[in-house]
């Protein structure tokens, strides 16, 4: 990840409530980390542009920040725009291809094992490109980035009912998919 909190640092703070620039350092990792898991594999440079664009946006809306839960307010922000992103993805690939390869941590213990896991991530994100935004990221929020049902309703801004239903349906066709023949390996159901 090459962020850095350099035009944030040349913004002019607000008088009152949370510095923008702890607000980065912060959270700027779990935003990239979150924008990479819903862009999908191959999105490493725009995961690091929306990155910034979350922040430049969260400095604009400090005022209508109450400061209770920055984690949820900037993961809102986030969704939002990685929501808008991916509705826009279909254009984007029409005209320029899909030239997005998978992009997998080096943990792997030999080639095999890495390309295991990299096939196993291209399968979940293949599937996980045909569900609708909204049960794509509740999937992604609650089984992959382990916010609460509470704190994903504040991301999403929607009820905790409406993420439980995304929830469950963006499960179900996953299961779905995988029974299919599918081998991507999915995280064990939250309760």
């Amino acid at each position: 990840m090459k962020l850095s909190a350099k035009v944030i640092e040349q913004q002019e703070e607000p008088s009152n409530g949370p510095d923008i620039q702890a607000l980065f350092r912060a959270h700027a990792p779990h935003i990239h980390a979150l924008l990479l898991r819903l862009l999908g594999p191959g999105a490493d440079s725009e995961a690091d542009d929306q990155t910034q664009e979350v922040f430049l946006l969260a400095h604009k809306k400090l005022e209508q920040f109450d400061g209770r839960n920055a984690r949820a307010w900037l993961t809102s922000i986030a969704v939002n725009m990685a929501m808008k992103s991916r509705r826009s993805y279909w254009f984007r690939r029409l005209f320029f291809g899909a030239g997005r390869a998978a992009t997998v941590d080096a943990r792997a213990d030999s080639p095999e094992e890495l390309l295991a896991e990299r096939e196993a991530c291209l399968q979940l994100y293949a599937m996980l490109d045909m569900l609708p935004a909204r049960q794509r990221a509740a999937f992604i929020l609650l089984d992959i980035e382990g916010l609460s049902t509470e704190e994903a309703a504040v991301a999403l801004r929607c009820s905790p009912r409406t993420i439980y239903n995304c929830h469950s349906q963006a499960r179900r066709a996953l299961l779905a998919n995988h029974a299919r023949g599918a081998t991507a390996k999915l995280p064990e159901k939250r309760r």
